[in-house]
């Protein structure tokens, strides 16, 4: 934090703040007016593929895929002094993405702005994937925004500084009330806050319980976890705290005390899986999320390592090679809980180390993300196949298709296509019902999977017709493999909803590739060699002539 000092920043006491900054998984950084770079953590660095060397040279313009946006930023800062929104950035690469970021003017004594302190987060990935999800308003939350506790700065002398709207909500104020008001206005009892400024004065640091007062009155009980800022002669130049409303807890708990609860650290406040472990693997400590996750009790830690948690002991070594060439990690690793139950985990792990570099700890963030994976799964799923059949989709199939007419076309070979559709479908559905037509389409699937090889590709290509891609098959082979298909189909039993025997057949008609076909001419000569079967009284294949190609004009 050497370079807030030389802008004249305050800074904070880098033994409890260095690490947050540096764990933080969004990008951060502080630059000054002129766009020179003062500070950055390490995600803002893996994010715009900048190292630490670079930030003396950098500047805040290279940072814009539209140098206008500077301006722009330059302006509205300068009007309001706290920006949030959407910016395109450009990485060192060259590469560009979407950010939200957040910004605030932070100001001297005098009120001129020193420096912009900002958030980053590169949300591509997120809109695309959550755009069903429509939760656009959470997506784009800084940190400070985004925390559900109550975080507020205020000057010794009791000026509000700054506050999150989780703050504002659970004193009933507005932002606009901020200016002007004093911290003793909070306290229930006067003499609280007297108390509170002896203690901040003698150690520097507050964890406790309080009776606080909203802007309309009501009186809540409050815990409080609240630390001094210091400039670097000592002075101390602000608090920063977190508050949060414990009286229904008190009220629905009072017979458990809570003690334990009451009076956790900002290190076991934590919703995320926190963990202190020695490079050997040992476990030095843990919160109470962690336990929670990973199903142990505290007295189980003295019992077991690091790599008692991974499903696959194999994925120690990489990670600890990873620690060792950069100090830092984020992935995602399948653990084991102590019940055996395998999850999907993500982790951002960082080395801590002491004065002479020597790493002595990792501390890291644990989340469950098994659940996250399985409906990205499922969407990916329903995005590419069918739902009743479980082949290709139309538009998945299309896509195959597509794919190897442009292989065929520029490397040559066979490609050949089969189209089938059961013969007279409608009298199964009008006469047995909807259910037995959609078990008939069903098993056709299933026997179409078995019938074709492992390179091949099925897809439902409408009702009751399909859709079948043979790479590297002459017409022969796709002859071959629908006749052996439509035998299969005609000899397979299928039954109404009474058990009863249905005899199902298919027509199918199919068509090698040719240099004039593109995929609608394979598709279009194909189906007419189903609509001739059909015409020739169904249950048979018919095969598509190549088409005759037009000899050169001489």
């Amino acid at each position: 934090m050497s370079e807030l000092a030389r802008h004249g920043l305050p800074t904070p006491d880098a033994d409890r703040f260095r690490a947050l900054f540096e764990q933080s998984m969004d990008a951060i950084y502080i630059v000054a007016p002129n766009g020179e770079t003062v500070e950055a953590n390490q995600a803002w660095l893996d994010l715009f593929g900048y190292s630490r060397n670079e930030l003396p040279t950098f500047r805040a313009i290279d940072l814009y895929a539209n140098p206008l946006d500077r301006d722009d930023f330059l302006r509205r800062i300068a009007e309001t002094g706290f920006v949030r929104d959407e910016v395109r950035f450009k990485r060192k690469d060259g590469s560009e993405f979407d950010c939200e970021r957040t910004v605030v003017a932070l100001k001297d004594a005098s009120g001129d702005v020193v420096a912009y302190q900002g958030v980053n987060r590169d949300v591509t990935e997120r809109k695309q994937a959550e755009l069903a999800l429509r939760e656009s308003e959470r997506r784009y939350r800084s940190l400070f925004e985004n925390s559900m506790d109550a975080i507020y700065i205020g000057a010794p002398d009791g000026t509000v500084i700054d506050v999150n709207q989780a703050w504002l909500n659970l004193f009933g104020y507005d932002r606009h009330d901020l200016p002007g008001l004093d911290a003793s206005v909070f306290y229930a009892d006067p003499a609280d806050r007297t108390d509170f400024i002896r203690r901040m004065n003698e150690t520097g640091y507050v964890q406790d319980e309080v009776r606080y007062r909203r802007k309309d009155g009501t009186v809540f009980d409050c815990q409080r976890v609240q630390t001094a800022i210091k400039d670097e002669t000592g002075k101390v130049v602000a608090y920063q705290g977190i508050n949060r409303d414990i009286t229904a807890r008190k009220q629905a708990e009072a017979a458990l005390r809570e003690s334990e609860e009451r009076f956790r650290s900002l290190f076991e406040q934590s919703w995320d899986a926190n963990y202190i472990g020695s490079p050997e693997g040992a476990i030095i400590d843990v919160n109470q999320s962690w336990l929670d996750l990973f199903g142990y009790s505290r007295a189980d830690l003295s019992h077991i390592t690091v790599l008692d948690l991974y499903a696959d002991p194999a994925d120690r070594g990489p990670f600890l090679r990873r620690m060792t060439a950069e100090g830092r990690d984020k992935d995602e690793v399948r653990y084991r809980k102590k019940d055996g139950a395998v999850f999907d985990c993500e982790r951002t792990v960082v080395a801590r180390k002491d004065d002479q570099g020597r790493t002595i700890a990792f501390q890291g963030i644990f989340r469950d993300v098994s659940q996250r994976n399985r409906d990205r799964a499922e969407l990916e799923r329903l995005a590419r196949f069918d739902v009743l059949t479980g082949a290709f989709n139309r538009r998945s199939i299309l896509e195959k298709l597509g794919e190897w007419v442009r292989h065929v076309t520029r490397y040559k070979g066979h490609l050949s296509i089969v189209m089938l559709d059961l013969d007279h479908f409608k009298q199964v559905n009008d006469t047995y019902g909807h259910q037995v037509g959609d078990r008939v389409l069903a098993d056709t699937a299933g026997i179409l999977r078995r019938s074709v090889r492992q390179t091949d590709f099925v897809g439902r290509y409408g009702g009751e017709e399909f859709l079948i891609i043979l790479p590297r098959t002459d017409a022969a082979g796709a002859t071959v493999m629908a006749e052996r298909t439509r035998a299969i189909v005609q000899g397979t039993t299928m039954h109404d909803a009474e058990g009863g025997v249905l005899g199902v057949t298919a027509s199918l008609g199919a068509a090698e590739w040719s240099d004039d076909d593109d995929e609608d001419a394979l598709i279009r000569r194909a189906d007419t060699a189903l609509y001739r079967a059909k015409e020739a009284g169904r249950n048979r294949v018919e095969v598509a002539p190549l088409p005759e190609r037009t000899p050169p004009e001489k």
